[in-house]
């Protein structure tokens, strides 16, 4: 019983279903004048991941986008038919479709000071083969890549999809030797400066949009391993991988990666891994808990007693600091103004530089599942657009064909 601008209100919510129904007083209208959206009513079902792969390839639901994968792509095609539906592949934005951000604020000390060598870090970026997982996982689909900007960038430089990402074991393996991880165990596993096996442990959420192929994950394992690093795959739930991803001792987390300009720039913390470490990608959580509360107390939005009178996380290094500031800065400039690309520029040099996110491959496309009565189904994002949920902008363009 609220006033909305939305096109459709929610009348209903329950925990297996949602019911929404059309906005009488939406702001928009069609080119011939007609009032959007067209659909009266929609009921949206709650269920588990494996449930909604299997509603969608039976063809019970209408539209589906938001947890379609292309892992899952042939298996929507075979049943095309038989479900009624047709699947469109609208062109992926992302800069990863898997990416993983090492931990620099580690609390183990030796594991902390390995993570800060940059020298690591390049190594496990060199070790992956982005190709074979490309033809593997994505049927050669995606772009192998680093995780950086998109070609579309108005400040985007081509050297940084490369940075770092060719396929060089060999030297890999000669940047962990320099790095003093020289010594192995009897099974060819380096060994940390204090005798320790150096384990990587790779967290990953099972379901909901978060999820990680685990072909993707088990030919990652492979490549680091080959390099004589030991490692680990965790899974858990979504809900329970965040909560680890919200604790300074979780391993290297996984994640999807946006990078498209335009929602970057309007919604400004909607891409903060590129400025701070306690986003998706975890890279620098107590880094990233001290700048953001600085950040509040800046701003007038918090107090340094909002925090207990002393600050949380870490203060990071001042090169941290002026990543942060150069995020800032491009908030604060006109978009795509000399400020803003130079800002911009910046930022992205210096992860080509340090690779404290690696890329595998993006830019795969996403699978858009509707039924064949469905009409004004989209063939690509809007400007602003790159995660699956961004499709429901067109969902008020959306009819049933009589």
């Amino acid at each position: 019983n609220k006033p909305t601008m939305q096109a459709w209100i929610m009348t209903e919510s329950t925990t297996t279903h949602r019911v929404f129904v059309r906005n009488p007083y939406y702001w928009k209208v069609d080119t011939a004048g007609n009032q959007l959206p067209y659909i009266d009513k929609i009921v949206s079902t709650v269920v588990n991941w494996e449930i909604y792969q299997m509603k969608v390839i039976s063809g019970e639901a209408d539209v589906a986008f938001m947890n379609t994968s292309f892992e899952n792509y042939s298996l929507y095609k075979e049943n095309e038919e038989a479900g009624g539906y047709t699947v469109t592949l609208i062109p992926g934005t992302m800069a990863a479709e898997v990416g993983f951000g090492v931990n620099l604020t580690h609390p183990d000390p030796v594991l902390r000071e390995i993570h800060q060598d940059v020298r690591f870090r390049r190594a496990l970026s060199l070790a992956i083969n982005r190709e074979e997982i490309n033809e593997v996982v994505y049927a050669g689909i995606g772009v192998p890549r680093q995780l950086t900007a998109l070609s579309s960038a108005s400040y985007y430089k081509e050297e940084w999809e490369q940075a770092y990402g060719q396929y060089n074991p060999g030297e890999a393996n000669r940047l962990l030797d320099k790095a003093g991880l020289t010594e192995r165990d009897k099974n060819g596993f380096r060994l940390r400066p204090d005798g320790q096996i150096l384990e990587i442990m790779v967290e990953y959420a099972v379901g909901g949009e978060f999820e990680a192929p685990v072909t993707l994950l088990e030919l990652v394992k492979e490549y680091w391993e080959a390099v004589g690093l030991s490692v680990l795959l965790r899974s858990a739930d979504q809900a329970l991988y965040f909560e680890r991803m919200d604790s300074p001792d979780h391993g290297f987390a996984t994640s999807p990666k946006f990078a498209e300009e335009v929602r970057g720039y309007l919604l400004e913390r909607d891409d903060d891994d590129w400025y701070i470490g306690n986003s998706d990608l975890g890279w620098a959580l107590q880094w990233g808990e001290w700048l953001d509360a600085e950040l509040a107390i800046k701003r007038g939005r918090a107090t340094l007693d909002d925090y207990g009178g002393e600050m949380p996380g870490e203060e990071p290094p001042a090169e941290i600091k002026q990543l942060f500031q150069w995020g800032e800065d491009r908030v604060l400039a006109e978009f795509r103004s000399p400020e803003y690309i130079e800002a911009m520029q910046k930022v992205f040099d210096w992860h080509a530089e340090n690779v404290v996110i690696i890329g595998t491959v993006g830019m795969v496309p996403v699978p858009y599942v509707a039924k064949n009565n469905i009409g004004n189904v989209p063939k690509a994002y809007n400007p602003a657009g790159g995660w699956p949920g961004d499709l429901n902008y067109f969902a008020e363009q959306l009819f049933f064909k009589r």
